[in-house]
């Protein structure tokens, strides 16, 4: 299901950005606070392809204020 896809996903970002295969989430509502958690203080630039519900995205970066803008 959708949900278990999340999960896979999530767990697949978090070892790419951190490096670190051994952390693993067993569920998309722990995979959001542990996302949050781990990525909050790191900068990280981030392209997401074939996001094809707002739900999705939601779950992978949250919301606005998640992030810190560096803009130019």
């Amino acid at each position: 299901g959708l949900g278990g896809g999340l999960v896979e996903l999530q767990n697949t970002f978090l070892c790419e950005i951190l490096g670190d295969e051994r952390l693993k989430v067993k569920n998309v509502d722990k995979g959001i606070n542990v996302i949050k958690k781990m990525l909050s203080h790191k900068r990280v630039l981030l392209v997401l392809d074939d996001v094809s519900h707002l739900d999705q995205l939601k779950k992978l970066v949250g919301g606005v204020d998640w992030f810190n803008w560096y803009g130019q």
